[in-house]
């Protein structure tokens, strides 16, 4: 049985992601589990999708192979992760 693929995203969500990606690379935990590393980088593209969906990839393990779907949702949640947390503080100042 065949995994079923997930969409692709427009060229214009690449862009985002892309642009994303540079600004949260250095949070992105390593998805193995097995590194601590926060280490990712980009590993190619994909060659018979239109627009080109890139590839992530852990460049400490150099495992933890990450489609563009992936990278999108653990860039969502480490947005808002980090997001709560600034409001977590903000909550604080206002408190004291």
């Amino acid at each position: 049985m065949r995994k079923q693929s997930q969409p692709l995203l427009t060229a214009e969500k690449v862009s985002k992601l892309t642009e994303d990606f540079k600004k949260y690379r250095s949070y992105i935990a390593c998805p193995t589990k097995k590194c601590a590393a926060t280490n990712m980088d980009t590993n190619g593209y994909t060659t018979h999708q239109l627009p080109k969906q890139p590839r992530f990839k852990c460049r400490t393990c150099n495992k933890g192979n990450v489609n563009t779907r992936t990278m999108q949702q653990m860039i969502q949640t480490l947005v808002s992760a980090r997001h709560g947390q600034e409001k977590t503080m903000a909550d604080i100042v206002l408190q004291n």
